[in-house]
């Protein structure tokens, strides 16, 4: 059972092409000579994003700091603040970037804007234009006069008791919701420093100076929570909101601020953000939290793993959902195939591919792409988001939680088989899920289940928990769902009918604008959409533009529009089925009705989309038909080895990096010493190397190098691969049959070409197990993992020892079981036998020159290279090396989208239709 993203994401082209099928996915914009494909999270940071602001900037993170203590210590040692720790002392724009040149340390010396003065030294109330409107309209212009008048007192006279400074009195405000508009506008626009309460006798509302040092009664919000005086900490900065980047790894955003929120003891609603991002990616966003200072803040670097956070600034506005401008993307697309390219070599492979990736991207930025909901927007498991909407929609609510409980038979059994070992391609959480559920379900053990379930199964757990409560109440355990998650799986299947209609919009007319396509137009007398809860829950879900279009209405192209040449493919909109939506007046309309009526589709009327439960009536909204990149894309193909390599640095990459070169330049003198020690003992090594080696010629020029025979016997005692070994017996005289006792003697030959001699028990004369090769093939030996054992046993020289040379066995290919092999001596009980009944003999002669004396790795070897040496033979079989990993492809695309987009989308446009061949 392959789950959704693995199949989305892996390498096998055509279950993704199969699975995009189902999901409605289907055309492409662009054609191309060649198709290919690859893997895009390899690793998850082969995928980065990066949010736009709203000015454009790419958010990045610049620097951070573990804990206050390291912020303090770096600020004290630069004068100027570095960027991750600096409140601006000069004013910011709404979404916290630095106007002025100039800032310092929030934690040290705030700035406050209410309190700046002017040349003749009178203070301003420091009230924009803007706010100043937004009270007039509240409460009407003399309460407002009389607010902001009051708030000039109160700078003023900062140091008198908030009792003396008298109040001003608002006239009675008979609607509720817009009393407590009310208390928090005042709040907002007066930093806290004006605190309202309402007279229930007549409902009008008294305004007085806040209590210095407490907490402003009525001020429910949960982001002013804190310890110590931590919700203070932005009393008189440039605004009340502290906003920072949050550099995220393998998290989605609601599970990062959630494990913030834990940590720092707050409620997860204090943070805002502007949208969410992808969960296996690495990610940078900007987040903001009200009354709350950088050390408040800073410890979730040091405590919560794969998040850091940095460059703070503070701002007078919250940021909010579509409080952005896009996202940027880096991503990495590995082990990539092109079709076409079987018979080619690499360099024509990697020419192929560069040239195909270049026009595609070419293509795609002049054309755009179908912008489809990407696969992700339908979930991980084996029902499909959109299928639990489906049944939701229609009313089988038994059926939609028996669908969010279900599990694949097929994963259990194949868990079993493997007992316990990790199945190749599924997570071992998803193993757990299965067991959780399968518990549930079929033996009806909810306390079971609970303990098997993953803590990342917040659905399925809240699901058993309610249904063990009250096993019939299916609505009522979809309901304890929480709101934002309960509503995707309709929103799913708003998805799922968009993407089949694009695909036949594409499909009858392609990029030409017909009559009775939607596009949206601007309309002063069209109300603006309604931001209530509901909405504002989308924050965690993929935006859904046409549910904030405020001032937009749908426009019918007609005859005349399509005459004037008015609109492109580009401003065609085609609506998610909803109830306050208009559908194309032409057979894409009635399209939908044909599509949403199909049994196996639910069933439903597209004109019916109202249901009694609120979170399950949906409006419906406006989607882009074509998508365009943003800014100017850039690709490039490279070649490389390893999988794991990191080919495109992330901003904590950047980081550590700038901060490595700052220690070494700090640490260089002591580096110094370090290094000029080292050459110092590489030089000695290698002079007593040149003085062997001129030994040698001076003995090869003096006399006529003749063949010499070895006949000392080795023995390997290394299991690790090295060429430690064990003389065992030495034969200084070759035409002797004698076998002398010698010192035992180490020989530890180390990877530089050193070599350790050591003395041990001397070794008794008896039978050895030996096994024999040539010196030359002992030396020549350096390949980790496994090695020769020479043992090399008298034998008088003739033809037959060379031909039993010849007919010795190869030595094992590297890595074999019989690498290393170790010689028993019988006679030394010390010696382990393992391994003896491997050991081949053969005899044969070896011809020496002083030349390769030094590769022996013994200065003894030199000595014992004498004149009187008879005979040579065939050079040794060669050393079989084992091949470097192959080269692969790789894809690097650098793009921008609007926000809803999805980058999937961008790469399969790019990729365009995979050919048979790429399904592995």
């Amino acid at each position: 059972m392959a789950t959704h993203t693995s199949m989305a994401q892996g390498s096998n082209a055509t279950m993704r092409n199969s699975l995009e099928q189902r999901l409605g996915i289907i055309h492409y914009v662009s054609t191309r000579e060649h198709g290919w494909s690859g893997q895009t999270r390899t690793r998850y940071t082969d995928f980065q994003v990066r949010e736009i602001t709203k000015d454009g900037e790419v958010v990045h993170l610049k620097d951070f700091y573990n804990n206050a203590r390291e912020m303090a210590r770096a600020t004290s040692q630069n004068s100027n603040t570095p960027s991750g720790t600096k409140a601006p002392s000069q004013p910011v724009n709404p979404h916290g970037q630095v106007v002025g040149s100039e800032s310092v340390s929030a934690s040290r010396e705030p700035a406050t804007s209410a309190t700046r003065t002017e040349g003749n030294g009178s203070p301003t109330d420091g009230i924009s234009e803007a706010d100043r409107a937004a009270l007039v309209q509240l409460v009407g212009q003399t309460a407002a006069d009389d607010l902001i008048a009051f708030y000039e007192k109160i700078q003023q006279d900062s140091k008198t008791r908030s009792r003396t400074l008298g109040d001003v009195k608002i006239p009675a405000i008979g609607d509720k919701a817009r009393r407590s508009q009310v208390h928090g506008e005042i709040r907002r626009i007066f930093n806290g420093k004006i605190e309202t309460t309402t007279d229930s006798s007549d409902d009008s509302i008294k305004a007085t100076a806040a209590r210095v040092g407490g907490r402003q009664r009525g001020d429910r919000n949960p982001n002013n929570g804190g310890r110590n005086g931590r919700q203070n900490a932005a009393a008189g900065s440039n605004g009340p909101y502290l906003h920072f980047s949050l550099y995220k790894e393998n998290k989605d955003t609601m599970d990062a601020l959630n494990h913030m929120a834990k940590t720092l003891r707050i409620h997860p609603k204090s943070f805002g953000a502007a949208g969410t991002k992808d969960r296996r990616a690495v990610t940078v966003q900007r987040v903001s939290v009200k009354g709350r200072s950088p050390s408040a803040l800073i410890s979730v670097n040091e405590r919560i793993s794969n998040i850091k956070i940095g460059d703070f600034v503070y701002a007078q506005d919250p940021i909010k959902l579509n409080d952005h401008d896009g996202n940027e993307f880096a991503i990495v697309l590995k082990n990539c195939v092109f079709s076409g390219t079987e018979n080619l070599n690499f360099e024509e492979t990697l020419g192929v591919a560069k040239s195909t990736v270049e026009s595609a991207l070419a293509q795609v930025t002049q054309h755009g792409f179908i912008n489809y909901y990407g696969t992700q927007r339908f979930g991980t498991h084996q029902i499909g988001t959109q299928e639990i909407g489906m049944k939701i929609l229609k009313g089988d609510f038994a059926g939609a939680a028996n669908a969010l409980l279900a599990y694949s038979p097929d994963l259990l059994q194949n868990a079993s088989e493997n007992q316990g070992q990790q199945t190749r391609g599924v997570h071992r959480d998803d193993i757990s899920r299965a067991r959780a559920c399968s518990a549930f379900l079929d033996n009806n053990d909810a306390k079971a289940a609970l303990e098997l379930l993953p803590p990342r199964c917040h659905v399925e757990r809240t699901m058993i928990q309610h249904l063990s409560r009250s096993p019939a109440d299916y609505l009522g355990a979809l309901m304890s769902i929480n709101r934002s998650m309960r509503t995707m799986y309709g929103h799913a299947y708003q998805s799922l009918v968009w993407n089949f209609v694009a695909s036949k919009r594409w499909e009858r007319f392609g990029s030409k604008v017909i009559n009775g396509d939607l596009v949206l137009v601007k309309s002063q007398s069209a109300p603006a959409r309604g931001t209530d809860d509901t909405d504002m829950d989308l924050v965690w879900e993929d935006e859904i533009p046409g549910a904030h279009n405020s001032g937009l209405v749908a426009h019918a192209v007609t005859e005349d529009d399509l005459q004037d040449g008015k609109y492109s493919i580009y401003d065609v909109v085609l609506p998610t089925p909803g109830w306050d939506v208009t559908y194309p007046p032409n057979e894409i309309g009635e399209f939908y009705v044909e599509f949403m009526g199909r049994p196996e589709n639910g069933g439903l009327n597209p004109y019916d989309m109202r249901r009694r439960q609120r979170d399950f009536s949906f409006p419906g909204s406006y989607r882009k038909l074509m998508g365009k990149l943003k800014r100017v894309p850039t690709a490039s193909v490279q070649a490389y080895s390893n999988d794991l390599e990191q080919l495109v640095p992330t901003d904590l990459d950047i980081i550590q990096s700038r901060r490595a070169v700052k220690t070494a330049k700090r640490d260089t003198p002591h580096d110094d010493t370090a290094m000029k020690w080292q050459n110092f003992a590489k030089n000695v090594k290698r002079d007593e190397l040149e003085e062997a080696k001129a030994r040698a010629r001076q003995l090869e020029s003096q006399t006529p190098a003749s063949p010499v025979r070895i006949s000392d016997t080795w023995i390997q005692t290394s299991v690790d691969g090295s060429n430690k070994r064990v003389k065992v017996e030495k034969h200084a005289d070759d035409t002797t049959n004698d076998v002398s006792s010698d010192a035992m003697r180490v020989d530890s030959k180390t990877e530089s070409g050193s070599t350790v001699v050591g003395d041990e028990d001397t070794a008794k004369p008896g039978p050895v197990e030996t096994t024999t090769a040539t010196q030359g093939e002992q030396n020549a030996d350096t390949a980790p993992g496994w090695s020769i054992v020479t043992a090399i046993k008298e034998q008088p020289a003739s033809d037959d020892a060379q031909s039993k040379a010849h007919e010795a066995p190869p030595p094992p290919p590297h890595g074999s079981d019989s690498g290393s092999v170790v010689a028993a001596v019988e006679s030394n009980a010390s010696i382990p036998r393992k391994h003896a009944d491997n050991v081949e003999t053969a005899t044969t002669e070896v011809a020496v020159s002083p030349s390769n004396a030094n590769e022996l790795g013994t200065s003894e070897a030199v000595a014992d290279l004498s004149s009187e040496a008879v005979g040579k033979v065939e050079p040794a079989p060669a050393v079989p090396v084992e091949p470097t990993d192959a080269k692969k492809i790789a894809v690097i695309l650098r793009f921008a989208l609007d926000t809803s987009q999805y980058a999937t989308m961008v790469i399969r446009e790019l990729q365009g239709t995979p050919s048979a061949n790429e399904s592995t």
